[in-house]
Parts: structure tokens; C-alpha cells; sequence
């Protein structure tokens, strides 16, 4: 799974580059943007929407529930929380309902959910306060008692 992350992180990588927007691989498997002035924020966003529709999410990707997006909400919010902390300027978050909606349809190719970090465009943002992973999500499902265990 970890390498379909990668190679998944590498295409859309290569593919924001080529669409003019530069991008370096971290060791950890992600990618960054470099610097987007104000005015390329519109077509960085169109760009993502186009390299998201060509790359895809991956073989080993699948649709979350509405219980593991509620909680991935609510990891987005203690994310924005941080970044707040740490001086960064984020937008208001939609309301659950709003987010889960937009996150079940950015599957269809409809727009990109609200992610907190993607208000910024400063890579050491992710080092100060990680974005939730999959895992994450799970681990605090099973600590609230929101999903059995698996075996």
C-alpha cells in the first residue's frame, strides 16, 4: 500500500510539473508544490482537478465511509488548529455534512474537499503539524469505539 501511495505521489508529481507547476518528492513518499503566487492559485487548483482525473487514486484506493470521513473531519480540524497555532492564516471549514458530501464527490471528478494546508504554501506546514493519514483514521475509530476490530 505504502508504494501505491509513492507511485501515485510520483505521478501527480510529474504531472503538476509538466502542467507548470514545479514539484520536489520528500522522502516520506509525499510531494511538494513550490511557490504559487496569489494569482496561480485558481490554476493550481485546475491543475490538481486534471492530474487527480489522469493519475486517479490508485488500484489500491477505495471509497470511505461516511463514519471514516466524519472523523477524518474531525482530524482536519485539530490540523487546522495547529496550523492556526503556528501563525498560519486557514479558511473557515465547511460544515461536516458539507465536507463529507464534497470528499464523496471529488471521487465522480467533482472539486477537491477542504484540506486546511491547502489554504498555505509552506512545505515545512506538514512538519509542523502532519496531515491525517488513513491509518490515523482508523486508529481513532477503533479508540472511539466507531469501527470493530478486524481479524
Amino acid at each position: 500500500m505504502a508504494r501505491d501511495r509513492r507511485e501515485q505521489a510520483e505521478l501527480m508529481s510529474t504531472c503538476l510539473t509538466d502542467l507548470g507547476f514545479p514539484t520536489r518528492m520528500r522522502e516520506d513518499g509525499s510531494f511538494e508544490i513550490g511557490e504559487v503566487v496569489a494569482d496561480q492559485q485558481a490554476s493550481l487548483d485546475e491543475a490538481i482537478t486534471t492530474c487527480t482525473e489522469q493519475v486517479g487514486r490508485g488500484s489500491s484506493s477505495r471509497t470511505p465511509s461516511e463514519a471514516e470521513l466524519s472523523t477524518l473531519y474531525d482530524l482536519m480540524l485539530e490540523g487546522r488548529e495547529c496550523l492556526l497555532d503556528h501563525g498560519y492564516s486557514i479558511s473557515q471549514p465547511p460544515t461536516r455534512e458539507t465536507f463529507i458530501e464534497t470528499y464523496l464527490a471529488s471521487y465522480e471528478g467533482g472539486t477537491l474537499p477542504w484540506i486546511p494546508w491547502m489554504d498555505i504554501n509552506d512545505p515545512e506546514s506538514v512538519n509542523l503539524c502532519p496531515q491525517p493519514t488513513e491509518e490515523e483514521v482508523l486508529r481513532r475509530m477503533l479508540e472511539e469505539g466507531s469501527v470493530g476490530s478486524r481479524r
